[in-house]
Parts: structure tokens; C-alpha cells; sequence
């Protein structure tokens, strides 16, 4: 049987958007021996991409007519599926029958043979030579003979009689007259193998002695292949035409806009072999390639993947199949380089936001420190070690003898992104209530921007608050995000009312990206910051520019806070409300003092500014009210034994006191200590600092690729990848935890994106 499969892709994507009626009628006739026409019988058509099926049943004459739509259709039955196919790209018009020969019970054998095939073992026997003499009773002789679509004898090819009764396989090849002889048990049907295709044929049931002749049809494939780490090119000469063994599958490539694309490489990977067999279309846009029946392929080009499946599972006799497919190139394939983020683009949800655990409220003083190893028990075997380095500040506002007044000017981006997801109706609840905590004599101004700035209230007294709360009441969103302007302006209203007896702070609340290119935004912000103006932040969503906003409150020794929804944007102020007027303490940082046994190795939550002299110096910033942080300290250990014990870690807190104006220093010493056992000891035992140790490998492993993808170093960022999947699994081997596979899953697709960027420097 020949056939020829049409198959139109005009989309990279089959978009299956309901049927609509046509006219287009398909007749289907089932017949028996003699051409009777079979009652009853289930025939179906089934969609090749929906998968929707239109059953009907054989009438007394044994027709079945379908009402075909619009699709891509299989005709099936029981026994025989994908028998014929029928594709109607639109409401077409027409008809065609089709008639059928259905002897049941040859179709159960066969059905049975391929059912029982699979589980069956079987002893092989090579049968060469076998002359054609009387047969004795209980057997017979098979002669299969072999011609090609000329009516040619095809020599030399391998056959196979497959007996699943009798547990044997004989083989033997096609002599010079195409034929292969076989002396078999009789009384069974035999599956017949051709060149190494499984089930070609059947004989029909052996149930005399004598001689049975099986004429078939065979094409053979003659084709160079080279194959190259599992990529298979062919050397195919023209006319190319479909072989018994191989469907002709010629793949029409057009561009968007339906013009052909020549030199185009197209892939078809064999799901079940990863063999991959790579074409280049011609100046027509069209690529040949023969691929072996029996299996799916996935198509694949050079920037898009997984485009679809050529399913040839069922294919039997010659087959061509066109398909026609639009290739857009996925810009992540094509340029993953702009899908690596650089510094100054990254986002990451800071370390802390996933902090859940809180440390007690310190009773009699400002300030407490909170050491534990996450194991503190280690032996010979143990290389490194994880410190959690925690710190809480005082909730009760009566500690605090004298509340810093404050000038402050708060910058709201009202563009238009801030109206959706309720954040504007959110922002302006809460600066109403930040409005009331103030005090009378706090100076307040409000600046809105957009594309442009707008100075709304001067920095004047509080007061009663009431023209306050009415300009913030009166807020809209529109237009674009211009953080420069905004916050130009902000810093000059402080400036021209500075009081350095006051906190003099510009508070930047925005959920977008600037146009001003970030570095002139952050040392225009140092100028400031150099005249004793500072600056806090709060990102709103997951879409803002995290990198510029948490490097200009770094810059200022502010605060940088996260408000992910709308309902996060108030207990954002509240925080910067308690850094505003509840200061405890300016400056601080952490001192970790090590040794030759620890050795000091990397700090999460914090930036290291300085490692030397076996001593690394950790810029914390200012301490309010309320504060309740945490750091984990990564160390290596150098040849470890029981002397490690008198090698303690010394941890310093420290920070300026502005009511005593003296500089606070908090030591303590924290030890390991040593297990004799000799077998592996965990580097951590409690769930949640192995969450917050896995989400800060993987930040830093993300900070370490961006930084050096865009210095150059492309092995480095991608060997940052691979070293931070690699901790992550020693930490969780099956990680079901839902922020960590978020953010691993992250991981991933830029060290995809490394790894196609690599691909395609090398194609060139």
C-alpha cells in the first residue's frame, strides 16, 4: 500500500480551536470474504491533535458515511487502526469511499501474535538452503517471496518467521529469485519479518501440509548515512522515493511570513533511540530525509525546539509524508545572551524575606546576639561548617529615651503599572496611616512621578495632617516610571531644608524600572548622600528594578524593603518608619575573627566589605526598632581533630549609639565540637536553616554568574551554576520545598541559557 500524508503546520503552535462544519463526506465499506458488505462492524475517525473521535457502526449493507470537519483524521477499526487518513484544512467539499476487507478472525490471530510477541521467549533457528520436497504431516513449507514496486526479485534480504505457539524465530535471506524458504510446524499463523521490521506480514493459517506462498511487496533502502555522535546526515540522490523500511518525509520550512527558507537545518530525533537525523532544506525550503518506520521523531530547528511529533508507529508500505511547518526562531535559543541578567538587572528575593524564625526580644538592653552551628558536632571527615549569626533589636518604643524628629520626603511612582493589582488603593491607605504616626513637628513633602516629576507638598510640619492626607487621597496612576526626576527632586526639597540635628531621609517607593540608565541614578544619589541625605526603598511586585533600588539604599546606609503584593505595602512603611524614628543604632557591623582550624569562607544575608589578617569586617547599616535579622557564616575546615575545640570562632556586634554617642561592641565565642565516630556527619540538621542555606547559595551562585557573564567569564558564571545545583543536592536530594524549586528552577534557565549561548559560539 502507498500513501502520501499531508500534514500543514502554518504556526510553530497547532492551535486546535473547534471544528466548524463542511460538506466534505467520507464512505466507508467494510466487507467479508466474497465482498460481502459486514453488519455491525465499529469504525471511528480519530483526530490526530484533539484527539476527538466520531464512532459509527456498519449498516446491514456494511457502510459507515461520515460528516467529515475540519482536522487532521484517522480512519480506524477494530484490529486495523490508522487504516487511512483524511485531512481538510477548511470547509471543504467533496467525498470519497473507501472499501475495506475485514476477516475477523485473521485479524484477532494477527491481533493475538502482537499482543503475545512481546512476552513471549523464543529460540532462534537459521534455516538456509531449505529445498521444497513432500512435507511429512504435522508440517509444511513457507515461501516468501519478495518483489519490488517494478515486479523485480529482491535478493539478499533478511526474513523472519516469528512463531509465538511455538516459542521460534527461523530465519534466513531472499535468494536470486527473492524468495525464502522455511519448513515449519503447521497449524498456526506466523508473523513475518522483513529486514529486520517487526511484523511486515502474517502467513495465513498453516492447516495442511504442502507449500504456502506469501507474495509481498518490498522496496528495499539504498542510502549512505554518516553518523556522528548519534547525529545521522544522509547522502541522498535525486529522485528520492519512500522505501518499504523508510517513510520519505519531505519538510516544507517557511519564514513568518510564508516564504520559503533555504539552508535552514532541520532535526528529527528518534524518541526512543535519541538517534538525531539532521537535513538542510533546499533553495525551495524543502529538506528529504528517510526515516526508519516504527517510531516517533521529534522536530526540532537550530532556535526552536520541540516543534512536533511525526508519529510513524503504524506506518506500513511506501509512504511520503509532506508536512509544512512556519519556523520563528525562540530568541531565547536564538540570543540567550539577553536572558543572562546583568548586576544591575538581576532580581532576587533577598535572603531575609524567607526568615521565619524569631529571636527573643532583648530584655535589658537594645541589642542581642544569637550564635548556633547548624551542626556543632564534627570529625575527621567534616569539611566545612555553617554558623547562623542572628540579631534582634528591642520591640518597646519606652527603651528609646528620645524619638528623632525627622524630615523626610516621600517619592511615589504613580505611573500607570502602579494601578493594577490594588496597588495605588494600597500605597494610599498606607501613607495615611504612616501620616498619623509622625509627629507634629515632622516635616513631611510628597513627590509624585511619572514620566516627570511633580513636587505636590513642600516639606513643611505635619501639622494636623489634613492637606496631607487630601493630596494623598487625590493620587492616580498613569504614564511611565522616570526614577531620576523623582528622586532628584526629593533630594533637593531635604537639601534646601537640611537640619543635621534631624534625620533627613527620602523615602522611594516604586514597581518599575527608570529610563535613566542606573549608574547615573546611583552616583547621582552619592552626591547627596555625601551632604548628609539619605535614602530607603520599597520595590513594589516582582517587576521592579531590585539591583538599583537596594544599591541606593546601600549606598545611604537605608533600608530596602520588599512589598510582593498590595497588602505588603503597609507593613513596608511601618518598617521604615521604625528605622526612621526608632533608631538604636548607626553603622553597625559584624566582625567574624577565625583561625587557622575555621577558616572563614562566605557570609549570606550580608555584604563582606573586608577579609584579611584572619578577619572579615560585615557592613550591617543602621538598627531600629523591632529588627529581627539573621546571617549564615560558610567555613572551611583544615584538617580537623579534637585540638579544633580550642579554636573558637569570635563573633562582634557593634554599633554607634546616637543617645550616648559612644560605639556598642557585643562579643562572643562560639566552639565546635569534636565526635570521635568515624562516619559521615550532616553538615545540617534543621529543616529551615537548610532552606535558608540552599536559597542563599543559589542568590549568590545567580549574583556570581550575572557579575561575571557580563565581565566575559563565561566558564565562571556557568561553573557558579553547576557548583551551587551541586550544594543544593548534597542539601536536599529530593527538594519538595516550593521556594526552592522556584528559584533552582530559575537557576536552570540561565544555565540553559549559558549553555545555548556557548552552543552557538561554537557554531560559528
Amino acid at each position: 500500500m502507498r500513501r502520501t500524508i499531508l500534514c500543514v503546520f502554518i504556526s510553530l503552535y497547532f492551535i486546535f480551536s473547534g471544528y466548524t462544519q463542511s460538506e466534505y463526506t467520507y464512505s466507508v465499506l467494510v466487507t467479508g470474504r466474497g465482498g460481502t458488505g459486514l453488519n455491525g462492524i465499529k469504525v471511528w475517525l480519530k483526530e490526530k491533535n484533539s484527539g476527538q473521535k466520531i464512532i459509527k457502526y456498519t449498516n446491514y449493507l456494511g457502510k459507515a458515511v461520515f460528516k467529515v470537519p475540519k482536522g487532521y483524521w484517522s480512519l480506524n477499526l477494530p484490529g486495523l487502526p490508522n487504516y487511512d487518513e483524511v485531512e481538510l484544512k477548511g470547509n471543504e467539499f467533496g467525498s470519497r469511499s473507501i472499501s475495506i476487507p475485514y476477516y475477523k478472525k485473521k485479524i484477532e490471530d494477527e491481533t493475538r501474535i502482537l499482543e503475545l510477541r512481546p512476552a513471549t521467549s523464543f529460540s532462534e533457528f537459521i534455516q538456509d538452503n531449505i529445498k521444497i520436497t513432500m512435507p511429512v504431516a504435522d508440517s509444511c513449507f513457507v515461501v516468501i517471496k519478495l518483489h519490488d514496486l517494478n515486479k523485480r526479485p529482491v535478493k539478499n534480504i533478511s526474513v523472519s518467521l516469528i512463531g509465538v505457539d511455538y516459542g521460534i524465530i527461523l530465519k534466513t535471506e531472499t535468494n536470486s529469485s527473492g524468495k525464502a524458504n522455511f519448513y515449519v510446524p503447521k497449524g498456526v499463523r506466523y508473523a513475518i519479518d522483513v529486514d529486520g521490521m517487526e511484523n511486515f506480514a502474517f502467513t495465513q493459517k498453516l492447516r495442511h501440509a504442502g507449500v504456502q506462498t506469501v507474495t509481498l511487496e518490498y522496496q528495499p533502502t539504498f542510502i549512505t548515512e554518516n553518523n556522528r555522535n548519534d547525529t545521522i546526515t544522509q547522502v541522498i540522490t535525486e529522485p528520492v522515493k519512500p522505501t518499504s523500511a523508510r517513510t520519505l518525509a519531505e519538510i516544507f520550512v517557511l519564514n513568518e511570513y510564508g516564504d520559503p527558507l533555504p539552508q535552514e537545518s532541520v532535526y528529527l530525533m528518534n524518541i526512543a533511540t535519541n538517534e538525531m537525523y539532521l537535513a538542510s532544506t533546499d533553495d525551495n525550503g524543502k529538506a528529504n530525509i528517510l526515516l526508519p518506520n516504527g517510531y516517533k521523531y521529534l522536530l526540532h530547528f537550530t532556535y526552536k525546539k520541540d516543534v512536533d511529533v511525526l508519529n510513524l508507529t503504524t506506518i506500513k508500505g511506501t509512504n511520503t509524508l509532506r508536512y509544512v511547518v512556519k519556523y520563528i526562531p525562540d530568541p531565547k535559543l536564538e540570543h540567550p545572551e539577553n536572558y543572562i541578567p546583568g548586576p544591575g538587572e538581576l532580581y532576587l528575593e533577598e535572603f531575609e524575606n524567607f526568615i521565619t524564625k524569631q529571636f527573643p526580644d532583648p530584655k535589658e538592653k537594645k541589642v542581642g546576639v544569637f550564635l548556633n552551628w547548624s551542626n556543632n558536632k564534627i570529625n575527621a571527615k567534616s569539611k566545612e561548617a555553617v554558623l547562623e549569626i542572628g540579631f534582634a533589636t528591642t520591640s518597646n518604643p519606652s527603651f528609646i529615651q528620645n524619638k528623632t524628629q525627622v524630615n523626610v520626603a516621600f517619592v511615589i511612582d504613580m505611573s500607570g503599572s502602579m494601578a493594577g493589582y490594588n496597588r495605588i488603593e494600597s500605597l494610599k491607605e498606607s501613607m495615611l496611616k504612616f501620616i498619623d504616626k509622625l509627629a507634629l513637628a515632622d516635616n513631611v513633602s510628597i513627590i509624585l512621578f511619572n514620566e516627570e516629576s511633580y513636587l505636590v507638598i513642600p516639606l513643611q510640619p505635619k501639622g494636623d495632617g489634613k492637606e496631607l492626607k487630601m493630596v494623598i487621597s487625590d493620587i492616580e496612576a498613569g504614564g511611565f516610571t522616570n526614577i531620576y526626576k523623582g528622586m532628584v527632586m526629593g533630594y533637593e526639597e531635604l537639601q534646601k531644608h537640611f537640619n543635621q540635628n534631624k534625620i533627613n531621609k527620602l523615602i522611594l517607593l516604586s514597581d518599575g524600572y527608570g529610563e535613566t540608565e542606573p549608574r547615573i541614578v546611583i552616583e547621582k544619589s552619592k552626591e547627596y548622600n555625601s551632604m548628609g541625605l539619605g535614602l530607603s526603598a520599597i520595590g513594589v511586585g516582582d517587576d521592579y528594578n531590585y539591583a538599583l533600588l537596594s544599591l541606593l539604599a546601600e549606598e545611604s546606609n537605608g533600608l530596602m524593603t520588599h512589598a510582593g503584593r498590595s497588602e505588603d505595602i503597609y507593613p513596608a512603611f511601618e518598617k521604615q518608619l521604625s528605622s526612621l524614628i526608632y533608631p538604636i543604632g548607626r553603622e553597625a557591623k559584624l566582625e567574624i575573627y577565625y583561625n587557622k582550624k575555621i577558616e572563614f569562607d562566605q557570609l549570606y544575608g550580608f555584604q563582606v566589605i573586608n577579609k584579611e589578617n584572619n578577619k572579615a569586617t560585615i557592613k550591617i547599616g543602621d538598627l531600629y526598632m523591632g529588627m529581627n535579622n539573621l546571617a549564615l557564616a560558610h567555613f572551611i575546615l583544615n584538617k580537623p581533630d579534637p585540638t579544633i575545640e580550642n579554636y573558637p570562632v569570635k563573633i562582634v556586634l557593634s554599633y554607634y549609639d546616637p543617645e550616648t554617642q559612644k560605639r556598642i561592641e557585643i562579643p562572643h565565642d562560639v566552639k565546635l565540637e569534636w565526635e570521635d565516630q568515624t562516619g559521615d556527619i550532616k553538615l545540617m540538621v534543621n529543616n529551615q536553616q537548610k532552606k535558608l542555606y540552599a536559597i542563599a547559595v543559589m542568590n549568590q551562585s545567580i549574583k556570581v554568574m550575572a557579575e561575571a557573564f557580563a565581565a566575559g567569564n563565561v566558564e565562571k558564571a556557568r561553573n557558579a551554576l553547576i557548583r551551587a545545583r551541586e550544594q543544593v543536592k548534597d542539601i536536599y536530594p529530593k527538594a519538595e520545598d516550593e521556594d526552592i524549586l522556584e528559584l533552582a528552577a530559575k537557576m536552570e534557565d540561565y544555565a540553559v541559557s549559558i549553555d545555548n549561548f556557548i552552543r552557538n559560539k561554537s557554531n560559528y
